[in-house]
């Protein structure tokens, strides 16, 4: 477990030698020197851009993930993935997530991008998306649209999501099982 500023927590995980399978969880701290950086993309647009074009991603170090549940609370996303496909329909989950990353929002993209690292979601086949009742981030819900229309994509849960969102998301999505939770 890394915690910690989230231009430290970048640097570690570039240099970082660790196995393809290593479990991880990174909590990064607001780093408020980035953050005040004149024109810096914000950590929505980082998570993107990462899903827009995963090139920008170095995802080599890390197996890639095939579940992923993702959420936000208004000031921070959080991330939980797993390297085999799990029901992510029930409120608990069976096994503990390998991945878990806590980005808190105003991160630079540059970070965000580094971060995905640890996740590599090409091949995700089980999304949920949770939380996002009043997330109105443009580029959150970018993220989430990327998300839902993967290819690989069987199944989506929407949880607490804003009903416009979820529509939107549903009519995008190329998984042949969704699920809607929540108001």
């Amino acid at each position: 477990r890394l915690m910690g500023p989230t231009g430290s927590c970048c640097v570690l995980l570039r240099v970082l030698q660790v196995p393809p399978s290593t479990l991880v969880e990174l909590d990064c701290k607001h780093d408020l020197e980035a953050s005040l950086i004149a024109g810096t993309p914000r950590s929505s647009e980082g998570i993107a851009m990462g899903l827009k074009n995963p090139s920008m991603v170095d995802d080599k170090k890390f197996q890639p993930v095939l579940s992923i549940a993702m959420g936000t609370n208004g000031i921070s996303y959080q991330l939980r993935g797993w390297r085999s496909v799990q029901t992510l329909q029930e409120q608990g989950y069976d096994n503990p997530p390998d991945v878990v990353l806590n980005i808190p929002d105003r991160t630079p993209a540059e970070h965000v991008l580094q971060l995905l690292s640890i996740t590599p979601f090409h091949q995700i086949q089980e999304l949920r998306l949770g939380y996002m009742l009043y997330c109105h981030e443009p580029d959150i819900i970018e993220a989430a649209r990327q998300l839902a229309s993967m290819p690989t994509l069987r199944t989506l849960i929407l949880e607490h999501v804003d009903p416009r969102a979820a529509c939107d998301l549903i009519y995008r999505t190329s998984a042949n099982h969704v699920l809607l939770l929540g108001p």
